[in-house]
């Protein structure tokens, strides 16, 4: 945490949840706020600088698949046994 703020709002949060799972009996709201929480923090609201490892994640993803499919090593699909 970087200051008193912070702390308070974890707190707040906390006694929020605390509240709905009184409320709901489930978990289920925390759990789906937390993940909007999460998606608008990392993408929604995101400085630019943070949003250009995107493109690194998409071509390590195809890079890996290119891999697994035997393309990378020069080996073939079928050649895998």
């Amino acid at each position: 945490m970087e200051n008193w703020i912070d702390a308070v709002s974890v707190g707040t949060f906390g006694l929020f949840w605390c509240f709905t799972l009184w409320r709901t009996g489930t978990l289920w709201f925390a759990i789906g706020f937390h993940a909007m929480s999460d998606y608008a923090d990392m993408v929604i609201f995101a400085q630019a600088e943070y949003r250009e490892p995107r493109a690194e994640l998409v071509r390590a993803f195809a890079e890996r698949e290119l891999y697994r499919a035997g393309v990378a090593d020069g080996r073939s699909a079928g050649d895998r046994g």
